[in-house]
This record gives structure tokens, C-alpha cells and sequence, in this order.
């Protein structure tokens, strides 16, 4: 399975909205089901569900985690609903033609989904977060230039640091 996936094989994403939002319908109890997307494109945060592009900024929470403030984030009660966040996030995205490839992501996605569950006796919180990672890129490959030399650049200054995070984890 791809990330995304078409509309004849739907992706991991897709089928894990479908599977929660059919969770939400047979819960007995309130489940509400939120969407965020945004983008790490050079090194700056971009919300894919606004228009305007300025960058925001995370910081960690005591009690919360990680928080964006500023970040648009979306009730989804169905599965067309979260395929139109779905294709608006996807369009919003940061991408560009290289050497290597005619259609090329030049970001890291980050898919935020949280869900609460609310009954008589408690609420429950869960965050779910999906990342789609932009390829390395050799730069004499790709033949980048200027501004797609700079973000191919980041994309592997990045990959690089999250190795590093996987590697100390292990």
C-alpha cells in the first residue's frame, strides 16, 4: 500500500479514516474524529486547510505534547468529507519538477488526526500522527538549481536528522 493510495486501491490513509469514522457511527458513546495537515517545507510549518502560507510554530505542552498554535483543524463526520481534506491538504503541498522527477514533493506531510470519546464516566483522548516523507535527492541527479537545489537540500539535512532519531531510539 502507498500512503494515499487511488481510487481503485485507497492508501493506509484512507483506509484508516474509513476505519475510524466507522467506529465513530457504531460507538454507543460520543466519538468526535479531527483532521489536520501541514507541510515542513524548508524548514518552515505550513498549514495545508489555510490559505495563507505563513509559517507557524510547535512548541511542547506539559500536559498536551506537542502543540502548533494556530493550526486549522477539521470535524470529519464521514469518509467523502476527510477525502476532500484529504485532496485539499494534497493540493495545497509544496511540489515542483526536478531532473529526477516531473512531480516531485518537495515537504514532509504530517497528518494529525486526534479523536476523543466522551461517555458518562470519562473522556478519552487519542492523537494519531502519519507522516509522508519527501525522497532524498542526489543533487547532481536531479540537477537541481536555485530554489529547488535549497529545498532538495533541506529534505535531506532532515532525513538525515531523523535517521540519526531512529538510530539513538534503537
Amino acid at each position: 500500500f502507498s500512503l494515499l493510495g487511488s481510487p481503485e486501491a485507497p492508501g493506509v490513509l484512507p483506509r484508516l479514516a474509513d476505519e475510524l469514522l466507522a467506529a465513530k457511527q457504531a460507538a454507543p458513546e460520543e466519538l468526535s474524529v479531527r483532521a489536520a495537515f501541514l507541510e515542513l517545507y524548508n524548514e518552515n510549518l505550513i498549514d495545508l486547510l489555510c490559505d495563507s502560507r505563513e509559517p507557524l510554530r510547535l512548541y511542547e505542552h506539559s500536559t498536551e505534547g506537542v502543540i502548533v498554535p494556530g493550526l486549522s483543524e477539521r470535524e470529519v463526520t464521514g469518509p467523502a468529507e476527510f477525502a476532500e481534506l484529504l485532496d485539499l491538504a494534497a493540493r495545497s503541498r509544496s511540489v515542483g519538477s526536478t531532473g529526477a522527477n516531473a512531480h516531485s514533493s518537495r515537504s514532509h506531510a504530517l497528518i494529525q488526526l486526534r479523536l476523543q470519546r466522551t461517555s458518562a464516566e470519562r473522556i478519552t483522548r487519542a492523537k494519531v500522527h502519519i507522516v509522508d516523507l519527501a525522497g532524498s535527492e542526489r543533487q547532481k541527479r536531479a540537477k537541481n538549481e536555485g530554489a529547488r537545489m535549497k529545498e532538495g537540500i533541506h529534505i535531506n539535512v532532515s532525513l538525515s536528522a531523523l535517521g540519526l532519531v531512529i538510530s539513538r531510539l534503537s
